[in-house]
């Protein structure tokens, strides 16, 4: 039984996201779902992005997503903080695939560079991401985990890729790298452990040859 701190930091893999987003149908939710998964944004940046925010290979965060009150009502306002406005950077792969949704998106009537990325002439629901995430998850048989701790699995992925903790922090929006270090306190831990192993590995023969 995992304690609930272990569960709060609970991730995927790229092998577990692709597993999952294979069983998730619908399109404006995959979307979300990408960009989640591949910039590490908080859920209210990922909802109010449109189509405006997206240039030369980036998305520009400038707003946030909240909810309002208890029927799905959404209002867009600033960012969390100073440092969440920010530009992050897109891989090719996934430029390109959102510019295919736009295409898509761009046949509808009424379409607009102000329609969202995710969700088109108006947000997606809060609850419905939330049903098709669990029914996805259902269906691929990957581990349950929030909508949150698709940002957890981004960064830890990049950390586990050897990314630079300050690179990390900044695509993250955090205010500064304490907070980054703070939140994956125990990742940290184990890439020592891990660093400390192996230099027991690569050690142990150049120390024995000394006299």
């Amino acid at each position: 039984m995992l304690k609930e701190k272990d569960k709060e930091y609970e991730v995927w893999d790229y092998e577990e996201f692709s597993s999952f987003i294979s069983c998730a149908e619908d399109k404006e939710y995959k979307v979300l779902f990408v960009i989640l998964f591949l910039t590490g944004l908080r859920l209210g940046e990922a909802l109010a992005l449109t189509w405006r925010d997206l240039t030369d290979r980036k998305l520009s965060i400038t707003k946030s997503m909240s909810k309002v009150c208890e029927f799905d009502v959404f209002e867009v306002k600033e960012t969390k903080n100073f440092a969440s406005i920010r530009d992050v950077s897109l891989n090719e792969a996934l430029f390109r695939f959102l510019l295919e949704h736009k295409e898509r998106q761009s046949c509808l009537e009424g379409f607009s560079d102000y329609w969202y990325i995710a969700g088109g002439s108006k947000p997606l629901s809060k609850t419905n991401i939330t049903r098709q995430k669990d029914k996805a998850v259902k269906k691929s048989g990957v581990k349950r985990i929030t909508i949150h701790q698709f940002r957890h699995s981004h960064a830890t992925n990049l950390i586990n890729d050897g990314v630079n903790v300050v690179a990390v922090s900044r695509r993250s929006g955090h205010s500064d790298v304490s907070m980054t270090l703070k939140v994956y306190t125990h990742l940290f831990q184990k890439i020592d452990i891990e660093l400390v192993e192996n230099l027991e590995l690569s050690s142990h023969d150049l120390l024995t040859k000394i006299d």
